[in-house]
């Protein structure tokens, strides 16, 4: 027999083990500091969705032989929740890598994933369409006990709801096991959540003062906006129309955004003009777009980020007289900001 105790002993995530030799009647006690075994992967989604332990957050008994993408998940003692679900890529390997989304989210589109399985296994999968922090409503659950081969798997979301807004979460479950919820505790596979992010806001008629400005002045519905990847090309069209919860017009949305790098360009029709770009210093007020282009500035999405100050602000050319000397120098075009006056 023996006696003595291991106190504060700290080893993190890392699965170390401990044995002891003892003889009938030593005593051993365990107190609060005494490491904990990690051997479960976890996920990093944010609150209120269900990641901590403490949550009954998603977990998997990592065995290292049935997991999403092309490394093996590492172990954690306690979820991980981020804003970009990205926590879990920083603690340890980076082993969220099994889902590759090939399209946006779009309302009304048919969304492509391809999802890479190291065995042969079933998916349960979920996304937050309209983002009330969890996978509960109806049409949200997008893999049912999916059967997944070794390699790529094609996995189609058609058509994804119209009622999808803001960054889409979205968690992927992945084991031997069928029948498994968005919660819960799976003996074998991984857990891999994601976050997407959007743009949006707001078109407006700057007729009030044509400063530049949002002033009170109204939304213009039935605007054409287009979202072009980095080297410009189309990837996306919506239409401005009612905001669905203020009912405000002139309002619109790319949800569902994969991190990148994003332009948009807003279609003139009617006979309006844009105002003028980055007016004062305020930027949830200003319009964004270039005087003759009609094209923003280069826009990076991240993981995570619901981006709502990309503004259009446009004028009726009929409201305004405009005088006709030579823009130079003597700046007569709206885009040089030329002497103009609101027709009563």
């Amino acid at each position: 027999g023996s006696s003595g105790y291991l106190d504060d002993y700290t080893c993190g995530n890392n699965p170390y083990y401990f044995t002891f030799d003892l003889e009938p009647g030593d005593p051993f006690i365990f107190n609060n500091n005494f490491p904990v075994k990690a051997n479960m992967d976890y996920g990093d989604l944010p609150a209120p969705y269900a990641t901590l332990k403490s949550q009954d957050g998603a977990r998997h008994n990592a065995t290292g032989t049935l997991y999403l993408g092309l490394v093996a998940p590492d172990v954690e003692i306690d979820g991980i929740p981020s804003s970009d679900s990205n926590s879990d890529d920083f603690n340890g390997v980076d082993d969220e890598n099994g889902v590759s989304f090939l399209t946006p989210i779009a309302p009304g589109t048919t969304a492509q994933l391809s999802v890479d399985a190291s065995a042969t296994g079933y998916l349960n999968a979920w996304m937050d369409f309209n983002g009330d922090g969890d996978f509960e409503d109806t049409g949200e659950q997008i893999a049912t006990d999916k059967t997944l081969t070794v390699g790529a798997n094609s996995l189609s979301v058609d058509p994804v709801p119209m009622s999808a807004t803001g960054a889409i979460y979205s968690r992927f479950r992945f084991s031997s096991e069928t029948g498994l919820s968005p919660i819960g505790v799976a003996n074998d596979g991984e857990v891999e959540d994601y976050a997407l992010g959007s743009i949006g806001d707001f078109v407006w008629d700057d007729v009030l003062n044509p400063n530049g400005k949002q002033d009170g002045e109204p939304g213009i519905n039935g605007v054409v906006v287009h979202l072009l990847d980095f080297n410009k090309d189309l990837i996306g069209i919506t239409v401005t129309a009612d905001h669905p919860i203020t009912g405000e017009p002139g309002w619109y949305e790319f949800p569902g955004l994969l991190p990148d790098f994003y332009y948009l360009k807003f279609i003139l029709s009617g006979g309006y003009v844009f105002t003028m770009q980055n007016i004062g210093s305020d930027d949830e007020i200003d319009s964004d777009t270039n005087e003759t282009t009609g094209e923003t500035d280069l826009i990076v999405v991240t993981a995570g980020t619901i981006i709502t100050n990309i503004d259009c602000g446009m004028i009726s050319g009929a409201d305004l007289d405009y005088g006709d000397l030579p823009d130079s120098p003597y700046l007569t075009y709206h885009a040089s900001d030329g002497a103009r006056h609101i027709i009563d």
